[in-house]
């Protein structure tokens, strides 16, 4: 993560900048922006940090500097940012974790964390930009293309999105053929596995399997019937040989740099 929640603003920017110079030097090959910044990061005098705030400039200049790519979550599913109650579709899952609910008054609403980040984009068009779980706009992949379109800097990846792409296959299918070479994969790591629920690490990624590869119906989602997200059941989609290899390994090849060129932006640095 870029910035650790204790950290005042004011203080600590060149001094994150500096580490992510050191990491790199390490072998540190790109970043990883929790959605902490945005939500609930705040600056010395109490107020929340957004993530186009200008005092973070010098974090975002110095990972476009090595070409190190900016893995940002920037937000959370928009039934998280609704009243948790019976129209809620993911009440079940709301009423299982409540801290994952994003009221108003407590949070920014999800049109306002949308907003910031198009305007880093749009600011820093040099960073390379990925935005977790297909930028958090698994719902609305008009929006989600309009993003691709509009900032080259930016990709998508597709971690813990199973259960939304695929119940809009036709919708899902266009969108990654369209977008075939700024998609990246991720599975979320496999958060939340739990043997007592059968949900092993071979059943877990030969689900993803099944929804990308095969044109199975009406098939689990990823660690389905764990987290609750609404019970449903998703479509696979059956992508091309040539789209699933950038999917899975062409496109992460592309954006991630090599040791060298990482060495050779920190010698420009010095």
């Amino acid at each position: 993560e870029v910035l650790r929640p204790e950290l005042h603003i004011h203080a600590g920017i060149e001094e994150e900048a500096r580490r992510i110079v050191a990491a790199a030097r390490d072998g540190a090959r790109g970043l990883k922006v929790n959605k902490s910044l945005g939500f609930a990061i705040r600056d010395a005098d109490g107020a929340r940090v957004p993530i186009d705030d200008r005092r973070l400039d010098p974090i975002w200049r110095t990972a476009a500097a090595l070409g190190l790519p900016v893995l940002i979550h920037s937000a959370d599913p928009p039934a998280f940012f609704l009243r948790a109650d019976r129209r809620n579709e993911r009440y079940e899952e709301l009423v299982q974790n409540p801290d994952w609910a994003r009221p108003p008054g407590r949070y920014p609403s999800f049109a306002t964390l949308m907003a910031e980040r198009e305007r880093l984009l749009a600011r820093h068009a040099q960073m390379i930009v990925v935005g977790a779980h297909v930028g958090s706009n698994e719902e609305d992949l008009a929006y989600a293309a309009s993003m691709l379109d509009r900032f080259p800097n930016y990709y998508v990846d597709i971690s813990s999105r199973v259960a939304a792409l695929g119940r809009q296959p036709y919708s899902a299918y266009r969108f990654m053929l369209q977008y075939q070479d700024r998609i990246v994969f991720g599975s979320d790591g496999g958060f939340g596995l739990h043997p007592t629920e059968n949900w092993t690490p071979e059943r877990f990624f030969r689900s993803y399997i099944e929804f990308l590869e095969t044109r199975n119906e009406y098939i689990e989602y990823p660690l389905w019937g764990m987290l609750n997200q609404g019970r449903w059941r998703v479509h696979g989609i059956g992508l091309p040989r040539e789209v699933l290899e950038k999917l899975y390994s062409t496109n992460a090849r592309r954006i991630l740099p090599t040791a060298a060129d990482v060495q050779q932006r920190l010698a420009a640095l010095r």
